[in-house]
């Protein structure tokens, strides 16, 4: 019967009715053989099977052959009769010792097509089939491993002998043989490459045989496991192509999906699917629209045209995607950077109806792609953090990455979830690979959220494994520590040794956050400030506006003086100057003035123009920093001022003290017509504050031309005279211990030129003659014509600059005449310094001199202090002129001048008697003889 047409069905379905009349009366063999017909041909013969009794399968003595034929009958027409399928099940049982290979592998087949369920049957079919895995042939090996699959059932022993046994018989197995193989090891994620390699060699020589579905089984199990075959990938695209006009929707969708995980570089089939999935796209189902997405996106190709209507589509029946389906979707458009609003709203309306049902990565994948996409959704990411606090538990170190970098690129700070994803971090920290870490850090730093003990345990657990950190996350390290003002002394050193050998890979946002987070922790880095800036000037024209800004800012907060970085630096700031935001700008005028970068005059000319039509926009510090900064470089640009003086006078309320001070001297030093409205308005505000302006500030107003000079001058009085009570009388060490944190205290390293005149009156230095002034101005004019910028990359110079010589804030020099009677010849000689250079020879380290760091800034101490210098030096020479005999006493007097080179002339003329009792002995660094402050 099974011999005939399906054109006969008619006439089948009458015979079959009467048969089922006479069931009764048939032999088990009669039965079984009648329906094994019907199912064969595919015609649904219920009524057949409904006509057995399940009473008569034992009664009738069924045998194997019987059974099995029964089984697999219900399973072909998807019939589940259960009363019928247990006393099958339970017979098939009792008599499974005389079931043949087929009889095994159909019944297994049958049970798992139903998927009904009879655990000891079915293991112990799995015993037997395993012990008698040499009988089998090629459809029952295929049979047994599907039922395995279908079961989710991962039998290692068995699926190895299956595995072991088709390799054996390869060259017999047909293309649904080899298809069904391939699904049972990609569904239970079983890679056995042996097996792999013989499919894929017998595959190639058939593949013009496979039929569709073979082909889209063949193509998703093979991406499933991430097997990579280039001659069966090859081959698969091929027929792929040639058979697509038969392809249904689902079978692109897959097909797309399969290819684009074995990242085929073939790109005429991607667009030949693509090309012919956007036509069948209304018959795609939410898992297909999804899957879909997710192949264009890992494929990372964005087909516009087909993006938007998979997002019409997926509008369409957004309520039945599933919700790994929802985040896969948005995780794909953002992936892409395609923002398809409308999508977006569907989605999340989705997400907040069903947040309860979102699993961990479902979340996480959800709240990565809103935050790639920049779509700020309160709503959504309220729910994503309360369902993630229920699911906090499950979060593997990926989620725990990914959702912090997703709230806080977003700027959404939501407490309980940091402090839970802290939790989770703590416990899970040894599983993070790099770029979850780094992650962690930087958004934890991007929230302002100072978790100690989190960064702590960050930071031991990058220090031994930094070699698996690329530039982007060695810079978002030291980015983090520094935002969050960290100072972690032995990560930072990593970092730098770390960077120092991949800066050739850094990218200029890279460099730019690099030396900013090491200007942000005050850390001097000469060997890696120098690398930087090689490798910044072999890249500048990449660098974006805020990123020549930062590196700018960075390399004047650190008085890193590198001529060639700045020249570069300005040059480039120039053409994209347009770019720049108030606070870049007013940043970049400090940067070059603070460095003494007085001859960049394009560069000021054009921050000038690119400021004027800005100005509203100018915070007070703005205002203040500009200020100084043109005055300080001496560029006279009336415009610019003039135009600034309004701005001021608009936001005077708002200035600081310090900003108040800077202002003021900037529009006393201004050679162009006198603001008498800024400066009295000036001059009325800083009376308004006088009593909170700190002596630093103090110091400046008093060289002002303000009319309330006489009151500031009043003011800062009393506090120069305390601070000259308080300088130690005698070299003990108690008392220079206190003199230090009474300076500290104080926050000042200068009083200005008034101010360190009344200090200098109050000790009784008195002015030098006239002819000494013409000597020093001689002297430090020369000085500063002569002196040269050194030059990293020649291996002398670069000594100087990692001795200090880099550090210079402005130009500054000090001339000394120096007179000693000593035993023998009176000792004299002169010297002029300069601030912040160091001559070759002389060490200021291992002077007798103890060097105090400012009070202002830590990186800074006395030792690169012209005056410093110069007595240290006076001292040092009057050492080594006593040879090996200790000079228990000498008396002579030191003439010396202070003048700031890059301000109108202003200098200081003095005097002093200086008188030393005991130099002898080798020098001991930080055990101070002698003091300077």
């Amino acid at each position: 019967m099974a011999k005939l047409r399906r054109t006969e069905e008619p006439l089948l379905r009458i015979i079959s009715i009467k048969a089922a009349d006479v069931i009764p009366d048939c032999d088990q063999q009669e039965i079984s053989n009648l329906v094994w017909s019907y199912a064969k041909m595919s015609i649904k013969n219920e009524n057949l099977l409904a006509a057995i009794e399940p009473s008569s399968i034992a009664s009738n003595s069924f045998n194997a052959q019987g059974l099995s034929n029964l089984a697999w009958s219900c399973a072909k027409i998807l019939y589940r009769p259960t009363p019928l399928l247990q006393a099958i099940s339970d017979e098939a049982l009792h008599r499974l010792d005389t079931f043949t290979e087929q009889n095994l592998a159909n019944t297994a087949w049958a049970m798992a097509k139903l998927q009904w369920s009879h655990p000891p049957l079915f293991s112990a079919i799995s015993e037997l089939v395993l012990r008698n895995i040499q009988e089998f042939f090629p459809q029952a090996l295929a049979n047994m491993a599907w039922s395995l699959a279908t079961y989710l059932m991962r039998d290692i022993p068995l699926l190895d002998a299956i595995a072991a046994k088709s390799v054996d018989i390869m060259p017999q197995f047909n293309p649904q043989n080899m298809s069904n193989t391939l699904w049972s090891l990609a569904t239970l994620g079983h890679f056995h490459n042996e097996l792999l390699d013989s499919i894929a060699t017998a595959a190639v020589n058939q593949i013009s045989d496979f039929p569709v579905q073979e082909l889209v089984n063949s193509s998703w199990a093979v991406a499933k496991l991430v097997y990579t075959h280039g001659q069966l990938s090859s081959a698969l695209c091929d027929a792929t192509s040639c058979r697509l006009h038969q392809y249904r929707a689902r079978d692109l969708t897959n097909s797309i999906w399969a290819f684009a995980r074995l990242k085929c570089d073939k790109s005429t089939i991607i667009d030949a699917i693509t090309g012919s999935v956007l036509d069948k796209l209304d018959h795609c189902l939410p898992q297909e629209l999804s899957n879909l997405a997710y192949s264009m996106a890992n494929l990372h190709i964005c087909d516009t045209q087909l993006m938007h209507a998979i997002a019409e589509r997926a509008i369409r029946c957004i309520q039945d995607f599933a919700v790994q389906h929802l985040a896969n979707t948005v995780w794909a458009f953002a992936t892409l950077g395609i923002l398809h609003k409308p999508l977006l709203e569907a989605i999340s309306a989705e997400t907040l109806k069903r947040i309860d049902q979102f699993e961990p990565q479902a979340l996480t994948n959800t709240a990565w792609s809103f935050a790639t996409l920049g779509v700020r959704n309160i709503a959504v990411l309220e729910a994503i953090a309360s369902q993630a606090l229920t699911k906090i538990d499950e979060y593997i170190p990926q989620d725990i990455g990914n959702t912090a970098w997703a709230f806080a690129k977003l700027e959404f700070y939501h407490e309980r979830l940091f402090e839970a994803l802290a939790t989770q971090a703590l416990q899970k920290l040894s599983s993070f690979i790099a770029q979850e870490i780094t992650n962690t850090a930087w958004a934890f730093a991007k929230l302002g959220v100072c978790h100690e003990s989190l960064f702590e345990a960050l930071s031991k657990q990058s220090i031994p494994r930094l070699r698996e950190y690329d530039p982007q996350a060695l810079s978002n390290m030291s980015w983090a520590y520094a935002t969050l003002s960290i100072h972690d002394a032995l990560l930072m050193a990593a970092l730098s040794a770390e960077s120092i050998a991949k800066l050739s890979k850094f990218l200029p946002q890279n460099l730019g956050n690099t030396v900013w987070s090491l200007a942000k922790l005050s850390i001097q880095d000469f060997q890696l400030l120098h690398a930087v800036a090689a490798r910044s000037m072999a890249r500048m024209d990449e660098y974006k506006p805020q990123e020549l800004s930062n590196t700018v800012w960075a390399v004047a907060k650190l008085g890193f003086r590198h001529t060639p970085l700045m020249d570069a630096l300005a040059e480039a700031s120039i053409n994209t100057i347009a770019a720049l935001n108030p606070h870049d700008l007013s940043g970049t005028a400090w940067a070059f003035a603070t460095l003494s970068y007085s001859d960049h005059m394009p560069l000021l000319h054009a921050i000038s123009a690119a400021s004027i039509p800005l100005l509203p926009e100018f915070n007070s510090q703005d205002l203040a920093n500009t200020a100084w900064s043109f005055a300080t470089c001496g560029f006279q640009d009336s415009q610019i001022m003039d135009r600034q003086s309004s701005e001021v006078l608009v936001k005077l309320s708002e200035f600081a003290p310090q900003g108040l001070a800077t202002t003021a001297w900037a529009y006393s030093s201004y050679d162009g017509k006198e603001n008498n409205v800024l400066m009295d308005a000036l001059s009325k505000e800083v009376m308004r504050k006088l009593t909170e302006i700190e002596p630093q500030s103090l110091g400046i107003l008093a060289d002002a031309k303000l009319a309330c000079r006489a009151d500031v001058e009043r003011t800062l009085q009393p506090l120069a005279e305390s601070f000259v009570e308080r300088i130690p009388k005698m070299l003990d060490q108690s008392a220079i211990q206190e003199f230090d944190s009474f300076v500290r205290e104080m926050r000042v390293d200068n009083f200005g030129c008034w101010g360190t005149r009344h200090v200098f009156q109050q000790m009784g230095l008195v002015d030098s003659d006239k002819a000494f002034v013409l000597r020093a101005k001689e002297q430090i004019v020369l000085a500063g014509t002569t002196a040269g910028v050194e030059n990293a990359t020649n291996g002398k110079d670069r000594q100087e600059v990692l001795k200090g010589s880099a550090l210079v804030h402005r130009r500054v020099f000090s001339y000394g005449e120096f007179h000693f009677d000593v035993a023998g010849p009176p000792l004299a000689f002169s010297l002029t310094k300069e601030n912040g250079r160091v001559d070759k020879g002389f060490d200021p380290r291992s002077s007798i001199l103890r060097r105090l760091s400012s009070p202002i800034s830590g990186l800074v101490d006395r030792s690169l202090c012209s005056e410093f210098q110069l007595l240290a030096a006076a001292l040092d020479s009057l050492m080594r002129s006593s040879g090996s005999s200790p000079i228990s006493s000498a008396r002579g007097f030191v003439r010396f001048t202070s003048s700031l080179g890059a301000l109108p002339f202003m200098a200081l003329y003095l005097h002093v008697t200086l008188r030393v009792l005991y130099l002898g002995g080798p020098p001991v660094p930080d055990s101070p003889s002698a003091s300077a402050f």
